[in-house]
């Protein structure tokens, strides 16, 4: 006799499917606990947003995103007539900005810490990069702090250029 017997290769195989079946437990639970330590986003825009320039004022309802981590993709959602979302840093900023996640074409500006507009762009929307390529983006060749994205042709349409000053104000109702 050699000292094997049939069932010792079963163990083997179930020692390594244990292993393998915790591993993979351990590995969801953590993905999990990372999920829910996020802060969650806003579902409604929560602050209103007051563009003032020299031919007066526009509002827009925007959802505000503060110190965005540059590993996770950006939320992104349509945008209705009224409504932006705000990308707030907090450290200056220089990258190009793109419509990674967007459906439709949305217009940019890039504003100041202080809420001064800067430039504006339309970016065209990239739902998900085309295969080996990444999406179209616009380089605002400027440091900036703030990213104001709303339907395409708004800014267009209300009359706001660079030089508008930008600054926000909670909702009634919201703290």
């Amino acid at each position: 006799m050699n000292g094997s017997s049939p069932f010792r290769g079963y163990s083997v195989i179930l020692v390594a499917l244990i292993i393998a079946i915790s591993t993979a437990g351990y590995f969801l639970a953590g993905q999990t606990l990372n999920r829910m330590a996020r802060p969650q986003r806003p579902v409604q825009p929560g602050q209103e947003l007051r563009i003032t320039t020299d031919k007066g004022t526009q509002t827009l309802k925007v959802y505000v995103i503060r110190n965005p981590n540059p590993q996770d993709p950006f939320p992104r959602r349509k945008l209705s007539e009224g409504q932006g979302i705000l990308y707030q840093f907090s450290a200056p900023q220089d990258d190009s900005w793109s419509g990674l996640g967007h459906q439709e074409a949305i217009s940019v500006a890039f504003l100041d810490r202080l809420g001064k507009v800067l430039a504006l762009g339309d970016i065209e929307p990239c739902p998900r990069p085309p295969l080996g390529k990444a999406c179209p983006s616009l380089a605002p060749a400027l440091v900036y702090r703030q990213v104001l994205e709303v339907p395409k042709g708004w800014f267009a349409r209300n009359q706001i250029g660079p030089g508008a000053r930008v600054s926000l104000k909670g909702l009634e109702g919201n703290p």
